[in-house]
């Protein structure tokens, strides 16, 4: 496994590196654009943020299932990636949806810190945020780079080797929902951590 994961990224490396810087300028212009935008926006950002959470601790995660909504999302994004894969543009919207992704978590971060400080906001940091998407990522940057070979396959393979592109991509997809889904587990056990500390600010 050890062996697969350095040659794929050593074979994938430049693809990679591309898919990472777009994922980092996502996410600190999403920090900045944070700081630009309305108040009248971010108070609705953070007000969306504190009913999820004060939902979530009522229902002690009955009223919302963090294993159950990441993985329909997730299912969606990974159709959304792959649909990309059979079109001609598909480079340029596999970096686009991955710019809106980091884009996506550059604005969670500040909301995390208007809701719950300083000090708090580091550690929920670290739990929502740093910790899922150690595993997260990966898997996200992997599902990118397989949907960008998959075209790179698909236009330039011949009808007979269609099929089992076709079935290596199947293999490839449930490796990635594997590892999403068990993303998606750290952060619904994480999450009964941050309700704890929540529930400590009222």
């Amino acid at each position: 496994m050890k062996k697969y994961i350095l040659n794929y990224i050593e074979s994938n490396f430049k693809m990679i590196y591309v898919l990472l810087i777009c994922l980092i300028v996502g996410v600190i212009i999403g920090i900045i654009t944070f700081n630009f935008i309305d108040d009248g926006v971010k108070k609705e950002l953070t007000d969306t943020f504190i009913k999820t959470l004060d939902i979530t601790k009522k229902a002690d995660f009955q009223g919302i299932n963090v294993i159950k909504n990441g993985v329909i999302s997730n299912t969606l994004l990974l159709f959304l990636i792959y649909f990309c894969a059979l079109t001609i543009v598909c480079p340029i919207l596999i970096f686009i949806i991955d710019f809106i992704k980091g884009f996506a978590i550059g604005i969670y971060i500040p909301t995390i810190f208007c809701v719950f400080g300083f000090g708090n906001g580091l550690l929920v940091l670290l739990l929502l945020v740093i910790l899922p998407n150690l595993i997260y990522v990966p898997a996200l940057i992997y599902s990118f780079c397989s949907s960008l070979n998959f075209n790179y396959n698909i236009l330039n393979s011949k009808e007979k080797s269609f099929l089992q592109i076709f079935l290596k991509e199947i293999i490839n997809l449930v490796f990635i929902i594997s590892i999403i889904l068990l993303s998606v587990v750290v952060e619904q056990l994480l999450s009964t951590f941050v309700i704890s500390i929540y529930q400590n600010l009222a």
